[in-house]
Order: structure tokens, then sequence, then C-alpha cells
């Protein structure tokens, strides 16, 4: 998936001119953003609040990786979750609440070294979650 990303990107910087160094920026910004949110810290809540309308915070992104397809299907954004805000795809949920991963792989045989190397060349029936509205 990250070469399809990647290639899409320089494909598109190629047809549109872009130079290496605003492509080079543009990643070096880009992947400080995509660490940053899929870490483990913690942000104190005034700073959710404040940057969190407009960046993309380690708080909202995890919204992204929650078992319920509901929350799954929201908060796309890479940098500005601004765009998520506008375009209706923002959900919010305490990390509390959170339940990580699919449910599809909710077992302890489909957590194996083995089922899970083979897992992206099999059909898996999709378990649909509640939708909470």
């Amino acid at each position: 998936m990250i070469l399809v990303y990647q290639t899409g990107n320089i494909l598109s910087a190629g047809i549109f001119g872009t130079d290496i160094l605003s492509l080079g920026l543009y990643y070096f910004i880009l992947y400080i953003f995509l660490f940053l949110e899929h870490s483990n810290l913690h942000f104190p809540t005034w700073l959710n609040k404040t940057f969190g309308l407009i960046f993309v915070m380690p708080d909202h992104h995890r919204v992204h990786h929650d078992q319920n397809q509901f929350f799954t299907d929201s908060n796309y954004a890479d940098i500005f979750i601004i765009w998520d805000r506008i375009f209706g795809t923002f959900k919010y949920l305490k990390v509390k609440d959170m339940k990580y991963g699919l449910i599809e792989f909710d077992s302890d045989e489909k957590q194996s070294f083995l089922y899970l190397m083979k897992s992206p060349f099999i059909n898996i029936k999709r378990v649909k979650g509640q939708d909470v509205h």
C-alpha cells in the first residue's frame, strides 16, 4: 500500500512539476505527523482542543483504528484534521472507550503468526459492527 501511495505522489509531482525540495519538505513534515499520530502519546486536553481543531492529534487518529466500522471509516487526514471536519468524516471517541483492531481477527487462532501471514491472500468474511450515530 505504501508503494502505491508513494508512487502516486511522485508521479503527480512529475506531472505537475513539483520540485524535489518541495516534495522532500512535504515528506519530512508528513512523517513527523505520521509518527506522532501513531505514537502512544497522550497530550493534555487543552492541547487536543486547541491544536486539534486544525491538526491531527493522536487521539483523533486512534479513532480510525477502532473495531467498530462506524469509527474506522473516519478521521482520514494525515496533517490537517480540518478536512475531516469540513467533509463530515470527523468522529470523536474517548480513548478509554476504544477497542482496537478488526472484529474478524479477534480470536486467538487468528492472531497466530501463520494466519496473519496468509490473511492478505485469503478471503475473510467481513463482520459488521454495530452502528453508533
